[in-house]
């Protein structure tokens, strides 16, 4: 797997209309399989949004002012339920499945900042 996927490329520009944004790069691209086509794209996205969390559970975000909401944690858990699986029958699997977790997808263009980083040329191409 690789990391460091979908870098902030416009974080000065936004600073200078008064955003505050992060580095970026969080994104994960990881693949199953033989590495050879076809290869067929799972992908989840992983956003933080900015909401303060209103309940204490153990799960609860750390991070004041900021949540996984909106399903985001439940896309990437099924994600990873999905990987899990993949991987115990991988020698089964004729072709490559790439798994993408991507970031900034509420507003954040990660997708596309993903895409522009090479994501969906890597070989084998989907």
């Amino acid at each position: 797997f690789t990391t460091g996927w979908a870098k902030n490329t416009k974080r000065a520009e936004l600073a200078a209309k008064g955003f505050v944004s992060g580095e970026g790069g969080t994104g994960i691209v990881a693949q199953i399989g033989s590495g050879k086509e076809p290869c067929v794209l799972l992908r989840a996205d992983i956003d933080g949004l900015p909401i303060h969390e209103n309940i204490e559970s153990p799960w609860k975000s750390t991070e004041k002012g900021k949540m996984h909401a909106c399903g985001h944690d439940g896309h990437a858990a099924m994600l990873l339920g999905a990987a899990a699986v993949l991987k115990r029958r991988e020698s089964e699997i004729k072709g490559t499945i790439r798994l993408i977790w991507q970031p900034a997808e509420e507003g954040g263009a990660g997708g596309k900042r993903m895409v522009e980083e090479g994501v969906l040329s890597m070989e084998p191409k989907p």
